[in-house]
């Protein structure tokens, strides 16, 4: 029902006024006074302020001018209850439900839509209501209490993520094989068939103006960051708009973009000296979906690290180094090929040890002879292994020890400096790793040929456990996320818990478990903070959460058979009568009526 139309109520006093106001006239001198006698009767009951009159006239327009008015209201009776006993109720919650809809949002619609059509329902009938975001979430399940129902229906809020609609039709089907009957109806801006479901559904998908920033990224070359803004038109008309870049909170520069429907653009800033933390593109024009106008990317300095891998032919080492992000990796089959003036952040020697150790960067060993670092013991026969695992950031991260592996022969590592132990065998140790002259170095004491470890699901866990010790890569492995992603964090195991703070400034607290929960509350667009205390020592670092506007964002085109199929559909669910033509037709005959007593007189 609308309410603006009732502000024309203001009419009814001003029609009142026009009955009492006296009307201008000029005296005339006339023989006699009888055939004014009847004419006076009407001149009185419009003499201002003068008892007012019964007059029939005014009666008609004053109902006319209410039929009107009250028809504006599009006012609807309800009446009875659905045939049907059971609801089962859909509503898309993903981040094009907040786009404008008819002075609203499509959420807030869905939602009305929905509380009307419960309402109507027959008491005694099971309700299920339905959230479908990232995926398909059921609120409440075959509640009699309508109340309840309301209640978890008005709490369904927008987030800023893709889904597919299409994922709450399992949940429905499994839900109506336990009800006799039900009916499903699915509320949404998406397309949607429900095939062998009983059911209906009503898209709130629109045509309107909207234009979206798909992505922000830069590059930096020395001291210049190179940034660039895409922009696209998934709106029905042509668009217009200034494109602002921030970095951090300050204006950095302002383009200018105009795009016709389904046009894209990518813009180009160069910022210079930026020491800030993330840039932010922003539409000034604002249009049916705001959330899009914005889009952010963290500045992050190039953290990608050189790794030295120097083995003759190792399958299992060369794959379990390409499964590691932000790394790139060298490859030399002797150290003859290797340029001693190259430098390296990670050294990898496989059965060979240099006659000098680089003068820099960290190394790991695999099946070292003895070394200026530590000592290495002559080959000893191996055998059935069970790994007794006493490093926790090392090992049990990786879930050795679980399982036994086969170790033909092996060189006992003598520990030297701050080393751990991360591998024994009974009570020798096959593996450590720790601090030496202020350089971190790690080892395992034998020929991972001659040993069934490589072929272990867990063998390339292993070795990034030991190159994340090794390459300090950070917490993430990428910083910028769309809405409903989850986020992987490598956490230290010897750390506290991971705190995490939003946007809006939540802070939510991801416990130290093995393996570490992903975070996956990424329904608010901007900047999030994650921190984790080490050693006493606070390490924070931030990523980025943006709507997919892709995805989100299509506002082109609306089918006139669209539009008249929704109208019926929500006339449908209500449950009752649409009184506006009726009262349009009551005004008609009124004031037909009207003009009949006019001319006779009245």
């Amino acid at each position: 029902m609308r309410l603006w139309p009732l502000g024309f109520l203001i009419l009814i006093p001003l029609l009142i006024i026009l009955y009492i106001l006296k009307q201008k006239s000029e005296n005339q001198v006339v023989s006699s006074n009888l055939l004014w006698k009847e004419a006076y009767k009407n001149i009185e009951a419009t003499t201002p302020w003068e008892k007012f009159r019964k007059n029939i006239m005014f009666f008609l327009q004053l109902v006319a001018l209410l039929a009107l008015i009250i028809a504006l209201t599009n006012p609807f009776i309800k009446w009875g209850g659905k045939s049907y006993q059971n609801l089962i109720l859909v509503i898309d919650n993903t981040g094009s439900m907040n786009s404008k809809y008819e002075g609203e949002t499509r959420i807030k619609k869905a939602k009305e839509l929905g509380l009307d059509y419960i309402k109507s329902l027959k008491s005694g009938g099971q309700i299920t209501v339905i959230s479908c975001g990232k995926v398909a979430k059921v609120e409440i399940a075959s509640t009699k209490d309508k109340s309840i129902a309301e209640e978890k229906l008005k709490n369904i809020d927008t987030k800023i993520v893709s889904g597919d609609i299409k994922d709450s039709l399992s949940i429905i089907r499994s839900i109506g094989k336990q009800l006799e009957s039900y009916e499903a109806l699915v509320i949404t801006d998406k397309e949607i068939d429900l095939s062998d479901i009983n059911g209906r559904v009503i898209s709130l998908g629109t045509k309107g103006k909207n234009a979206g920033i798909d992505l922000v990224a830069h590059k930096n070359v020395d001291n210049l960051s190179k940034v660039m803004v895409k922009v696209t038109n998934r709106g029905d008309s042509d668009y217009s708009s200034d494109v602002s870049l921030y970095g951090d909170d300050k204006l950095v520069d302002v383009k200018q973009v105009s795009l016709k429907p389904k046009e894209s653009t990518s813009l180009y800033f160069d910022v210079k000296d930026f020491k800030g933390t993330y840039f932010k593109a922003e539409l000034s024009e604002k249009d049916d979906l705001i959330s899009d106008n914005s889009a952010y990317d963290i500045v992050k300095a190039n953290n990608s690290k050189k790794v030295l891998l120097v083995t003759e032919k190792n399958v299992f080492l060369e794959k379990a180094f390409q499964t590691i992000d932000g790394i790139e990796v060298m490859k030399a089959n002797s150290l003859d090929n290797v340029n001693s003036n190259d430098k390296y952040d990670l050294y990898v020697y496989d059965g060979v040890v240099p006659k000098e150790m680089p003068s820099s960067g960290n190394v790991m060993f695999i099946n070292p002879s003895d070394n200026p670092w530590f000592k290495v013991s002559e080959s000893l026969k191996g055998g059935e292994v069970n790994i007794v695992t006493d490093n926790l950031e090392i090992s049990n991260k990786a879930g050795l020890g679980k399982e036994p592996f086969s170790v033909e022969s092996y060189r006992r590592l003598n520990l030297t400096g701050k080393a751990k132990p991360f591998l024994k065998y009974k009570d020798e140790v096959l593996g450590f790793e720790g601090s030496y002259d202020g350089r971190e170095i790690c080892a395992i004491g034998f020929d991972l040929h001659k040993s069934d470890l490589g072929l272990k699901a867990d063998f390339p866990i292993l070795i990034h456990n030991l190159s994340s010790k090794l390459l300090d890569q950070g917490m993430l492995p990428k910083n910028n996320y769309y809405g409903g992603e989850d986020v992987e964090i490598k956490a230290s195991s010897i750390g506290s818990d991971v705190t995490i703070k939003t946007p809006s400034g939540k802070t939510v607290k991801l416990l130290l478990k093995t393996p570490l929960k992903p975070f996956g509350e990424t329904y608010e667009q901007g900047i999030y903070e994650v921190s984790q205390t080490v050693n006493s020592e606070v390490k924070k670092e931030k990523f980025t959460v943006n709507i997919k506007a892709s995805e989100e964002g299509d506002m082109s085109s609306e089918s006139q058979g669209e539009i008249d199929k929704r109208d019926k559909a929500i006339k449908d669910i209500r449950g009752g009568l649409e009184l506006e033509p009726y009262l349009l037709l009551l005004a008609v005959i009124i004031i037909g009526a009207e003009w009949f007593y006019y001319k006779k007189g009245y």
